[in-house]
């Protein structure tokens, strides 16, 4: 799929990604293009909105985005202390992406399902396409609508009725790149 992008952030997402990513479930593809397309409408909050008259977005405007590539290097020694032993089922994401060899595989009890949401939409698809980007508000919303437009690596937990978790369930989120935090000008 080609997007065309108009709004400056979508223009900045796409020159690094290319592309939307894409699904092998077509539903999911009509939803991320359906907020590019509400993304590229709507434009950036500004201190005259209500809702944001303590928030001056101004020097986000000066940042180009790029979305989340492939994980960093990152051994299970680097995370080893951020570990929480009694959790029934640990998933790692290193720089926004999922990283199965730091997610170590557990047993979980009947009825309880931790996936990382590529797999879940292999095997739980229905129950995915009811909930999925159906929450966030991205008729109004630019942030919410790219990140749906751009949503990948994401965790599926699903208890069915009546089962029944005694253990945690620990989604261990690192990050290795560079955090840009504004200045404020002398």
């Amino acid at each position: 799929m080609t997007v065309t992008a108009t709004h400056p952030y979508v223009t900045s997402l796409l020159e690094a990604g290319d592309a939307l990513p894409q699904s092998p479930v077509a539903w999911l593809n009509a939803r991320r293009a359906a907020a590019l397309e509400r993304a590229n409408a709507l434009t950036v909050p500004t201190t005259r909105e209500e809702e944001w008259r303590f928030t001056d977005l101004t020097p986000l405007t000066r940042l180009q985005f790029q979305p989340a590539g492939a994980a960093a290097d990152v051994a299970a020694t680097d995370i080893a202390a951020f570990g929480v032993g009694e959790a029934a089922a640990r998933l790692t994401f290193v720089d926004g992406v999922y990283v199965p060899t730091l997610s170590p595989a557990a047993a979980l009890p009947e009825g309880i399902a931790v996936l990382p949401l590529a797999d879940a939409l292999k095997t739980h698809a229905a129950v995915i396409e009811a909930h999925l980007a159906q929450l966030a508000g991205i008729e109004h919303d630019p942030f919410a609508a790219l990140n749906t437009a751009f949503l990948q690596h994401g965790v599926f937990i699903h208890a069915a009725k009546n089962a029944v978790g005694s253990q945690p369930i620990h989604l261990l989120f690192v990050a290795t790149r560079k955090v840009w935090l504004p200045t404020r000008a002398a």
